[in-house]
């Protein structure tokens, strides 16, 4: 398949641009509508210079119609808001401004020769003769003091992703992570556009202001590196009093893990689905590695005050899944858990579930499934595989080959942390910038020590380890890896500072 590619490349080293006029939300990557508009300005300003006018009318048509493009932008960082006064256009008999206006900035700082494409997929026949010549005439892109130059080119295959850019494709929903909306031309954005124009020039004389364009569609996008976002079903747990658990969460999780197969056979659900998705007993490795199946996250509490911030006991519990996918089921089986009891082993009722709405405040909640670049563990990430290769600790309590093992013991458990991330179904392309951290002690006061965490018996011979994440882009949580991730260990928070 043939694809056309506009490059617009930044003379400077900033982008200025908003997506509404409250100036509000920064439009990065620059709407494709942003891109068709600069193009009909820099091609209309060359056929008036070349007195040619309408000779890029079917040109602009035909690229109108065609699907959303992809969009490949360098990575960027946001710039604080800030406000500069100017006079308006507006002058007494004196020649002075009557007044002056404030004019909001928010810059988006590039690379060095930064650059961005946008890359339409091409229908099967010949494109239009003057559009490859048509983006040379391009000027600026954003607001008018943003200055670029553009060529088009037309590829056999679409460029691969890397680590200095990013891919913004136009196939997001409202369940992906880093989803945003982009503005992109459909059929009749030229002639609306063309309108907009001569009712701007009349408005010189009239005074009544253009009507905005509206001929346009609005498509979700998300980048390579995102994941989707997981569904987040969340109760609070109303313990009844003098109720005792030995260990809490995995406690926690089996009471709740429990709880849910009885109240679905209350539904009369297959026994078989019971045991796959809720139980997690599958009998084919592929169709486990689906990781369609339920995750029960007991949330320890976080307390906070003017002296810091502490763990507390566990108020309340997440229920998940790892696959996007099995977002309907996952919220299907939350609404049969409203109002039901967790009962421990000997038949006593422990607690309560009451189901907290999505709108309700509040800050511990945001802690497990708000957004950040930085991420910590309360509960031990239990690693998939042996830790000490070749017995490098060993080695190091004897003092032999010192330098060597410590390297190779730093590589190994790097290696199995992020395997745990890949596992819990978060992007290769994201942990390649990801900074870990990791040690046996807690990371948060009130978090105990690797080892005072008690673990199901199949998980006992995995190696534990608090771990502290710095992805190079926000992450939205539930996040939750490692080989006990189903029941809550390896669950990490946004820490308050």
């Amino acid at each position: 398949m043939r694809y056309l590619c506009i490059t617009i490349r930044f003379f400077d080293p900033y982008y200025e641009g908003f997506k509404d006029k409250k100036f509000t939300e920064v439009d990065w990557p620059p709407a494709p509508l942003r891109c068709f508009q600069a193009l009909i300005r820099g091609v209309k300003d060359w056929e008036r210079a070349e007195g040619t006018i309408g000779v890029s009318d079917t040109a602009l048509r035909w690229l109108e119609a065609l699907p959303a493009p992809t969009i490949i932008v360098p990575l960027v960082s946001v710039g604080k808001a800030y406000g500069t006064f100017v006079p308006i256009n507006n002058v007494d008999e004196n020649g002075h401004p009557i007044r002056s206006s404030i004019k909001i900035h928010r810059p988006v700082y590039l690379p060095d020769d930064a650059f961005i494409e946008y890359i339409w997929p091409l229908p099967e026949g010949d494109i239009p003769a003057p559009l490859l010549d048509m983006p040379r005439h391009m000027v600026n892109l954003g607001r008018g003091t943003v200055l670029v130059t553009a060529d088009a080119t037309v590829l056999d295959e679409m460029p691969k992703p890397d680590k200095e850019r990013i891919v913004w494709s136009p196939d997001g929903d409202h369940t992906d992570e880093n989803y945003i909306r982009c503005q992109v031309p459909i059929k009749g954005t030229y002639d609306d556009t063309e309108r907009h124009f001569q009712r701007s020039l009349e408005y010189i004389q009239t005074g009544v202001e253009p009507v905005r364009i509206t001929t346009y569609d609005s498509v979700g996008y998300r980048h390579h590196n995102s994941r989707k976002k997981l569904p987040v079903n969340m109760f609070e747990i109303l313990w009844e009093p003098n109720t005792v658990l030995k260990n809490v969460t995995i406690e926690t999780a089996g009471m709740m893990r429990h709880t849910t197969a009885q109240a679905l056979r209350e539904q009369m659900l297959d026994e078989a689905w019971i045991r796959k998705h809720v139980l997690g007993h599958f009998d084919d490795p592929v169709e486990a590695k689906k990781q369609q199946r339920l995750a029960f996250l007991p949330l320890p509490s976080y307390q906070k005050w003017s002296g810091g911030s502490r763990i507390g006991g566990i108020k309340r519990i997440l229920v998940t899944s790892f696959n996007p996918d099995f977002r309907p089921e996952t919220e299907w089986v939350a609404e049969c858990l409203k109002n039901q009891n967790l009962v421990q082993e000997n038949g006593k009722i422990a607690a309560q579930l009451v189901s907290v709405p999505d709108s309700t405040p509040d800050f511990v909640r945001d802690r497990y499934i708000g957004t950040s670049t930085v991420w910590e563990t309360c509960t031990a990430m239990l690693l998939s595989g042996h830790d000490d290769p070749g017995g490098c600790r060993k080695a190091l309590k004897e003092g032999r080959r010192v330098t060597e093992s410590s390297a190779k013991m730093i590589t190994r458990i790097n290696h199995l942390v992020r395997k745990g991330f890949l596992q819990a179904g978060f992007p290769e392309a994201l942990l390649e910038g990801t900074i870990v951290e990791w040690q046996k002690e807690g990371l948060l006061p009130g978090v105990p020590h690797c080892r005072d965490f008690t673990v199901s018996r199949h998980h006992t011979h995995c190696p534990r380890y608090h771990v502290r994440v710095t992805f190079p882009q926000p992450v939205t949580g539930p996040v939750c890896v490692g080989d006990g991730r189903f029941y809550g260990m390896g669950l990490f928070l946004i820490p308050a500072n």
